[in-house]
């Protein structure tokens, strides 16, 4: 996991999901296909309540290949 990512996710855990996830989209404008800070990106979104735009990021995840089914970040997260 990258410092951007551990950054973002430390974010999330503080409860600071809209700052999470302008990091995690200001990350992957340089780096687009990074699925892990797409996913933290979606969960900033669900967890802030925006669900449809957390879906369309899992949609935009699963069309770039997704996260592996045995991701620990899943098991975290679910």
């Amino acid at each position: 996991m990258s410092a951007g990512e551990t950054n973002v996710r430390d974010l999330i855990a503080r409860g600071e999901v809209l700052l999470a996830y302008d990091q995690a989209t200001a990350l992957l404008a340089e780096r687009p296909d990074a699925p892990g800070l797409r996913y933290l990106a979606a969960l900033a979104l669900a967890r802030a309540g925006a669900r449809d735009r957390a879906s369309a990021e899992l949609d935009e995840l699963d069309s770039r290949g997704g996260l592996p089914a045995n991701d620990a970040r899943l098991a975290e997260d679910v």
